[in-house]
């Protein structure tokens, strides 16, 4: 790091400042800042189109050069990771319960070939509110007319499917939305989102990372699975325990800067395989679970 405090805020300064500690591009800055300046006070332009294009190419070609120069550069927020996501609604009147399945499909695809996602139960006297909320997200569009082919496939499986939307999200917000109306009902064996061991991973996974990212600290499997319980996951399974401690190591495994920052997402065994082979910053195959070198924890889904 330079050491440098970077406390002014005007771009001339901050330019001479780079040039000053040696960054090769300053002059290139200098450039396209004066062209700038000259032009919105209609003073004459003395570069040309090419002087431009070659400054901006140079600037770009330098800019892996700022890291060790301007400390906290690479804190600055995340891209968020969107996804194009199908949600099958099931309406499960005898139980008075609605089904929200996230499906990765395209127009194309049938009920036995869209991949899961995730899948949140709720109570039929939340459904109202939770589709409420999921419906301010972006391009969320009820039965939308090219996979209408795709729900009448899933309408074959199974008759209580409702409708369909399709919206683009982060897995993160979609999880925040419906993780808080999961309903803890004593359902059959088998049958509860917090059955499947997956699930309760992305779950876990979410927890330990919001924390983190809080100020929080790398908690110990059994402080994670008291919070992760405490936001609403279910404490059926007999190995819950275990599944926390996965999470715990694999955070374990991360710079605490790079913990702090991990996104959360599910990734199909396509994609899941197609990571491991990416040098993941942590990996327990075996359970599903690594993160990518752009600190993003994927937990793979059940296809």
């Amino acid at each position: 790091m330079s050491g440098h405090t970077w406390t002014n805020t005007y771009l001339y300064y901050q330019t001479e400042d780079l040039a000053a500690l040696g960054w090769a591009a300053a002059p290139d800055l200098h450039l396209i800042r004066k062209t700038n300046n000259d032009d919105k006070h209609g003073t004459p332009v003395t570069a040309t189109a090419v002087d431009i294009f070659d400054a901006i190419s140079r600037i770009e070609q330098s800019t892996p050069l700022l890291e060790p120069l301007v400390p906290g550069l690479q804190q600055d927020a995340l891209e968020p990771r969107l996804r194009r996501i199908v949600c099958a609604i099931y309406d499960h009147f005898a139980q008075g319960e609605t089904e929200f399945a996230l499906l990765e499909a395209r127009p194309s695809e049938t009920w036995m070939t869209a991949r899961a996602l995730d899948t949140f139960q709720i109570n039929a006297s939340d459904d109202k509110k939770a589709r409420a909320e999921l419906e301010a997200l972006e391009g969320w569009e009820y039965d939308p007319p090219a996979f209408q082919a795709f729900a009448i496939s899933l309408q074959d499986s199974d008759d209580e499917l409702w409708r369909i939307a399709v919206f683009t999200s982060q897995y993160e917000d979609v999880y925040s939305i419906l993780s808080s109306y999961q309903h803890k009902r004593a359902l059959l064996p088998g049958l509860h989102r917090d059955d499947d061991a997956l699930n309760v991973l992305s779950t876990l996974s979410m927890v330990q990372a919001r924390t983190l990212a809080n100020g929080g600290q790398l908690m110990k499997a059994s402080d994670l699975l008291a919070a992760s319980i405490n936001e609403g996951l279910v404490t059926r399974r007999p190995d819950l325990i275990s599944l926390a401690d996965v999470v715990v190591r694999t955070f374990g495994k991360l710079a605490p800067e790079v913990a702090r920052a991990v996104r959360v997402d599910r990734a199909n065994t396509r994609v899941f395989e197609s990571e491991q082979n990416r040098s993941p910053l942590a990996a327990d195959p075996e359970f599903g679970v690594l993160v990518s070198p752009e600190g993003v924890l994927f937990v793979r889904t059940g296809n």
